[in-house]
């Protein structure tokens, strides 16, 4: 069964390495989530920054979310 985080501890996590210099095995340790899973989230969180989310889907619906794997 795939864990579910809430949007604002996604994002936390990946402010933990975008802004707090942490890199992201130390981040991923730090929350207790998976590698692969907090790469998804500094993804988005600096596509957003730049402006650059899939244009047309609400931030629940990015396709990330859409396998399970979140």
């Amino acid at each position: 069964m795939a864990k579910h985080f809430m949007a604002e501890f996604k994002l936390e996590a990946a402010k933990l390495a975008v802004d707090h210099g942490y890199t992201f095995v130390k981040a991923a340790e730090a929350v207790n989530v998976s590698h692969s899973a907090l790469t998804r989230w500094v993804n988005k969180l600096r596509l957003e920054r730049q402006s650059k989310t899939p244009s047309g889907l609400p931030p629940d619906e990015s396709p990330e979310n859409k396998t399970g794997i979140a």
